[in-house]
Order: structure tokens, then C-alpha cells, then sequence
């Protein structure tokens, strides 16, 4: 996060004519379940999502897709006798969207997502009006949602009925959709209006970007080990004539914001002490499951005979 950090600063820096929106195509959360509860994150896994909602609203992200693989954490900070303390202290919250993930018709405690964002940026390279419109739609591909609350409409279905809503208010169509290669390429084959899309499903190597008819399709990396760069070349309708997309590798060559640093270090001494005590309650218990097992050998061993039932 903090080199992620440095590197949006420093082109924001080095480019400042140039309009810049930073978003995340989803599982920003990990899903790391507790053993002896069934549908609930670990202890470390939930302070490790705090983490990260108040690391991405201190170094903004301006769009969240919220994934299939962020719906254990969603359930817990988008209930509503919750959720609106969390936006204010988290603001990252308020900017996730889901066009067909929705809370579960028998769950009436979980906030609903808003299926879409407008973002208004503004600039000298932007056309004749100065400004564009850029409209994000979230998506992930289905997938069983268990006890998380929520449901996973079908995307083609959903996505068909939004895109035209968006259209009418924004200069660009950007969907950020959490999927395979597979469902991608028939939300582009379905929806040609869409300007781009954005996909990601945990992949290292990502496919070769692309241009299908007017839609860009480019593939986010896992874990944003390297974090893509999509650059729209417009013409003085405001409308893409070109593109360039890259990755940018976050390693070494990357200098750590200072503060983002700071955030990152804070975080990892809370988690690494909460992994510590888990650890230790995990060893705690197995030795009693030890010295019970042992209990029951040495019972086994004093030969008294089984007792065979009768009829």
C-alpha cells in the first residue's frame, strides 16, 4: 500500500494537467475463515480488513468494486446499526459499489451498494468542455454466498439494465467487474456501449490488453503486486481515440510514502499480535486435545473388557 501510495503521488506530482482516478476491481478484504466458526473470519483476518478500510480512506481510493470474495467482511461493516459511524470514521465504505450484489431478501439488517458512481474530473486535456463525466459500475461473477447475507445476481442480466442509466449521465462507462476472462468477454460482446472495462479474478499474469469494437479490456494483477496503469488519449469531443495500459511493478524501485509507511507499520504490529495470540490459543488447545487423547489410551490400556450389549 505504501509504495502504491508513492507511485499515485508522484504522477499526480509529475503530471499535473493530467486527471488521475485510482480504483480497486475488488477483494480489497480478506476471507481467511476462523476454524471453529463456520462463516466467520478469523480474529486476525477481521483487524486485518480494518486495516485496509482505514489505510484506503486515509490514501484514497476513489472506486471500490465489492467482490464475491469481500462479502464475509461486507456483513459485518455494512450492517446498518453500523454502517453509518463506519462511513465517517472509514469514508472508503461509502465509495464501494455492486450492481448485482445485494443483501438477501430475508436480511434486512445489511446496507444495499449503490450499483454505480459518478466521477467528475477536470483538466486541459479533456476536450473542448474541460471536464468528463466518467461513470463505474461494479460486477462479480456468481458464486454460492452461503450465510454471508448477501446474493449474487446473474452479471449479463444486471449489467444490461444498468449501463444504459449511466450512459445518460456520464461521458465514459467504466465497468470494474471481479471475473473470469470468460464472463468479461460477454459483458463487452453483450454491451458494446460500454468505454471499459476492468477485470480482475487473482491472476499474475494478466492477458494481453485489448480493443473490442469501442470497449478497452484491460486485467488488473493479484494483489496489486503490480499496479496497472490505463491512460485514455482523448479527442476534442472527449470521446477515446487511444490507449496505453502498463504495469507498474511495486518493488524496490518504488519508494514507500513516508506516511503510508507509518500506517503499514502500525498495522502490522496489531496484526503480527494478533496472529501471536491466536497462535497461542491454537497451541493451548491442541495440548489439551493431546493430554485428553493420552487420558483415553491409558483407559483403554487398564484391560477392562468392552461391554458387549444384549438382547
Amino acid at each position: 500500500m505504501a509504495r502504491r501510495a508513492k507511485y499515485v503521488e508522484s504522477f499526480k506530482e509529475k503530471y499535473k494537467d493530467i486527471p488521475v482516478l485510482h480504483v480497486d476491481v475488488g477483494h480489497l478484504f480478506n476471507e481467511e475463515l476462523a476454524a471453529e466458526k463456520p462463516e466467520t473470519l478469523r480474529e486476525d483476518a477481521l483487524l486485518m480488513n480494518e486495516w485496509m478500510l482505514k489505510g484506503f480512506s486515509q490514501f484514497k481510493l476513489d472506486v471500490v468494486n465489492f467482490s464475491r470474495r469481500d462479502m464475509l467482511y461486507g456483513k459485518v461493516v455494512l450492517d446498518k446499526e453500523k454502517y453509518q459511524q463506519q462511513v465517517i470514521s472509514t469514508p472508503i465504505l461509502g465509495d464501494m459499489i455492486s450492481a448485482n450484489i445485494v443483501p438477501a431478501q430475508d436480511i434486512n439488517k445489511i446496507t444495499p451498494l449503490k450499483p454505480y458512481v459518478i466521477r467528475e474530473v477536470q483538466g486541459n486535456r479533456l476536450g473542448k468542455k474541460g471536464s468528463l463525466k466518467v461513470g463505474f459500475i461494479g460486477l462479480t461473477e456468481t458464486w454460492p454466498a452461503g450465510t454471508t447475507g448477501f446474493v449474487i445476481n446473474e452479471p449479463l442480466e444486471k449489467i444490461k439494465a444498468v449501463v444504459p442509466e449511466v450512459r445518460a449521465k456520464a461521458d465514459l462507462v467504466v465497468v470494474l467487474a471481479y471475473c473470469t476472462l470468460g464472463v468479461a468477454k460477454e459483458i463487452i460482446k453483450q454491451n458494446p456501449d460500454i468505454d471499459v472495462l476492468i477485470a480482475a479474478n487473482a491472476v499474475a499474469l494478466p492477458p494481453p490488453p485489448q480493443r473490442d469494437g469501442k470497449t478497452i479490456f484491460v486485467y488488473s494483477v493479484n494483489q496489486t503486486k503490480s499496479l496497472g496503469e490505463l491512460r485514455l488519449y482523448l479527442d476534442e469531443e472527449g470521446k477515446v481515440k487511444d490507449y496505453l495500459n502498463r504495469y507498474i511493478a511495486l518493488d524496490k524501485n518504488v519508494p514507500d510514502q513516508a506516511d503510508a509507511a507509518k500506517v503499514v507499520a502500525t498495522a502490522k504490529t496489531e496484526i503480527d499480535a494478533s496472529k501471536a495470540k491466536l497462535l497461542a490459543a491454537e497451541e493451548e488447545e491442541l495440548k489439551r486435545l493431546n493430554e485428553l487423547n493420552n487420558t483415553n489410551q491409558k483407559s483403554n490400556a487398564t484391560g477392562q473388557p468392552n461391554k458387549v450389549p444384549s438382547n
